[in-house]
C-alpha cells in the first residue's frame, strides 16, 4: 500500500514540514516551484508530491 501526500507554500513553510516528512519515511515523487508577481516583487510557492510505502 502507498500513502501519498501533497504538501505546499512558501519555501519556509515547505523546508520544516519536507524535513519531517523525510524523516518520517516518505520520498519525493515530484516538485514544482512557481513564481507569481505581487505588490513586493515575486511571491515563490512550492508544490512537493511524496509517497511513502507502507
Amino acid at each position: 500500500m502507498i500513502d501519498v501526500k501533497c504538501i505546499s507554500g512558501d519555501p519556509e513553510y515547505i523546508e520544516s514540514e519536507l524535513a519531517s516528512l523525510i524523516s518520517d519515511g516518505y520520498e519525493v515523487m515530484d516538485m514544482t516551484t512557481n513564481l507569481y508577481p505581487s505588490t513586493s516583487g515575486y511571491r515563490k510557492e512550492t508544490t512537493i508530491y511524496l509517497k511513502k510505502t507502507i
